[in-house]
């Protein structure tokens, strides 16, 4: 493993613990103004059906559930895009920033219609995001998981 994977690994992993062993400290902090703009956007461009847009907000080496790298999550994204018209709405449930990584974790309902036609369904779910600081400021998503919230 390289160093730069277990740093990566570590950050995630003290992460994840701060999600799992604290919510109460993070949900005490709102989400920072770049954070709710990158969610705004990703919800725009998703809505949208622009698969490059989302892509874009990852990292290139970005884990999208079962997706490794950003050209697998746009490929996929392009697929669902082209079969579904998908809108969602959403935001975050808390949020904790340390040290240029960033956990937010979140709820979001979405409609689908197939674009053949055929009955719309509505999904909602749970989701966490691992962020990190771009040496230019920027931020990007490293690792976003989701699972479905069943009635």
């Amino acid at each position: 493993m390289t160093a730069f994977r277990r740093r990566a690994f570590c950050r995630v992993t003290w992460l994840l613990a701060l999600v799992l062993l604290a919510p109460s400290v993070a949900k005490a902090q709102g989400a920072p103004k770049w954070a709710e703009d990158l969610l705004k956007t990703w919800y725009e461009r998703h809505n949208a059906g622009d698969a490059t847009g989302v892509a874009a907000l990852y990292s290139q080496d970005a884990v999208f559930t079962k997706f490794k790298g950003r050209s697998a999550l746009e490929k996929d994204l392009a697929a669902q895009f082209a079969k579904n018209k998908v809108t969602c709405s959403g935001g975050f449930d808390a949020f904790q920033e340390i040290a240029g990584s960033a956990a937010g974790w979140g709820h979001d309902t979405c409609t689908v219609a197939p674009r053949a036609g055929g009955a719309t369904r509505t999904t909602r779910s749970r989701w966490l995001a691992v962020y990190e600081r771009q040496a230019d400021g920027s931020w990007l998503t490293v690792r976003d998981v989701f699972e479905e919230v069943k009635p």
